[in-house]
């Protein structure tokens, strides 16, 4: 690899630059540490040296593993040739990740119409260096060990890993970098960075008509301020971004702030909610909450149950469709999807605070993954029957999002754009037949287009759930099982296939006689 001249800066040539990487945090603070020890122990190791193993940044959800993955890719983003970004939920994520990496790389035997071979074709040119050796790839938010190390390369490159698992070792035979809360003075000096009111105050730049004394007490007293919010937020990344957008976007003072939030804390620990997740984000998010329009908190619980994936803007916004049986009357709810200037408004809200991020270059929305866990959660607990309308309203919308065209090729993106939110949406329990229609047409896609594996790992999940809940006869479910039998066919799995398509046919004689 080339020394970095000027870090940020993209280097003159062929960088091919993924466009999932977040945009640079302007806010970002410290984490020197951890930066410092993440550049030493990837570079530190020889290029020539074929197999370097991953290096696992983990720890607990909203600590900023992710931020520092980031921070890097953008410092040190002229030493490498390719820097990519995968998300590592589920695995098709990984596949489509690499299927698109394998079309800014213009591989000369890719075909993204062959998914499974592609995806080999890309590790393989990968591991060979060829067409490039110095590559960065992070793998954001991994679940699952076992099914990661499939799919990292083996090269020259670099490999950086985000996961709140902290027992990578077994897999991948490196201990990595474990990520904490931020430091104590760390904390401080993002809140002072990001909050106005805070700032540290420079003679001649402000207050002009203060002492020099007085501007010192003024600063050691907003420092107090600070110090004791962060005490109170845990040092927590992700608590302080929310704290600071919203008292930098409400002007609200340390001492009101920390009331509200003392507050909130205390009503949610009094209604004995079981908080699976930071309680300095559980109480941020209330406080926050309690500062939006009601369409703007509407449109904040509807993300809660897409996937903590970016979700496309033409998956939310339905301007010709009319509330009803379609789309669930739930108001404001109806008019924040079906109004652009609504839709963007209360969206523009929700950014405001940090509760979700927009990315207007490509048109989507993403909310933090501990956020939607506390909004999901507490909803589910508050209201389970408000929690069903906005399950119901995800579920209507995703199925509006299905052109019915599976054997096309110009609807692959309309697909790619709802498939990731399928299984975490809860999706396949689903009874609208709209939703169910589009979960074959995704099985049968994925199986035409070559994703076998993809396709099998939907459709059996879908045709146990199916199976269950509707019965074996049900007309939807021996549809299903009809397209599951073709991809169990084509990977090789021929007896499994025939014993599925018995079960079906006796299905199917039960059902017509």
């Amino acid at each position: 690899m080339t020394e970095s001249a000027e870090p940020g800066r993209p280097r003159v040539g062929n960088l091919i630059w993924g466009r999932e990487i977040p945009f640079r945090n302007p806010h970002f603070t410290g984490r020197a540490k951890e930066l410092a020890e993440l550049r030493r122990t990837l570079a530190g190791t020889s290029t020539a040296v074929i197999g370097q193993p991953a290096l696992p940044l983990f720890g607990l959800g909203g600590v900023g593993k992710t931020e520092i993955a980031a921070e890097y890719a953008h410092e040190y983003r002229n030493d490498y040739t390719v820097c990519w970004w995968i998300r590592c939920e589920r695995e098709a994520l990984i596949i489509n990740s690499l299927l698109a990496l394998g079309r800014a790389l213009q591989l000369p035997d890719f075909r993204v119409e062959e998914r499974d071979y592609s995806v080999g074709l890309i590790i393989q040119a990968l591991n060979s260096g060829r067409p490039y050796a110095d590559w960065l790839l992070i793998f954001d938010n991994a679940t699952n060990a076992e099914m990661i190390t499939r799919y990292v390369p083996q090269g020259t490159g670099h490999v950086i890993i985000t996961s709140r698992d902290r027992h990578w070792q077994r897999s991948l035979r490196v201990d990595g970098i474990e990520v904490s809360e931020f430091e104590s003075a760390e904390a401080v000096e993002f809140l002072r960075k990001r909050v106005p009111a805070l700032a540290i105050i420079k003679p001649g730049t402000e207050m002009d008509d203060l002492t020099p004394a007085q501007i010192a007490a003024e600063n050691e007293r907003r420092a107090r301020d600070a110090a004791e919010l962060a005490k109170e937020l845990e040092n927590l990344p992700l608590a302080a971004e929310h704290a600071a957008a919203y008292l930098a976007e409400t002007g609200t003072s340390v001492a009101e702030y920390l009331e509200l939030y003392r507050s909130n804390a205390h009503k949610l620990l009094a209604a004995d909610v079981n908080i699976s997740y930071p309680r300095a984000v559980a109480t941020t998010w209330s406080v926050a909450r309690g500062t939006i329009s009601h369409e703007a908190d509407a449109l904040f619980r509807l993300l809660a149950f897409f996937a903590p994936e970016p979700i496309h803007e033409e998956l939310l916004l339905r301007p010709s469709m009319e509330p009803g049986p379609t789309l669930p009357l739930i108001s404001p709810l109806d008019r924040v999807l079906t109004n652009t200037v609504e839709f963007r408004r209360a969206a523009r809200a929700l950014a405001s605070i940090s509760l979700i991020k927009i990315n207007a270059v490509r048109n989507v929305i993403q909310v933090h993954r501990v956020v939607q866990a506390v909004t999901q959660g507490h909803l589910i607990r508050e209201d389970p029957s408000r929690a069903a309308d906005f399950r119901a309203a995800a579920h209507a919308l995703l199925a509006a999002s299905d052109p019915n065209t599976p054997d096309r090729d110009d609807s692959e993106f309309a697909y790619e754009r709802s498939r990731q939110h399928l299984v975490p949406s809860g999706a396949l329990e689903s009874d609208n037949p709209l939703v169910r229609r589009l979960i074959r047409n995704q099985v049968r896609r994925l199986h035409r287009r070559g994703g076998f594996a993809e396709s099998l790992s939907l459709g059996e999940l879908a045709l146990k759930v199916w199976r269950d809940k509707f019965g074996p006869e049900d007309r939807d479910t021996m549809a299903l099982a009809v397209e599951v039998g073709f991809a169990l066919r084509r990977i090789g799995r021929c007896e499994e296939a025939l014993q599925l398509n018995a079960e079906t046919l006796a299905s199917l004689k039960k059902e017509f006689g």
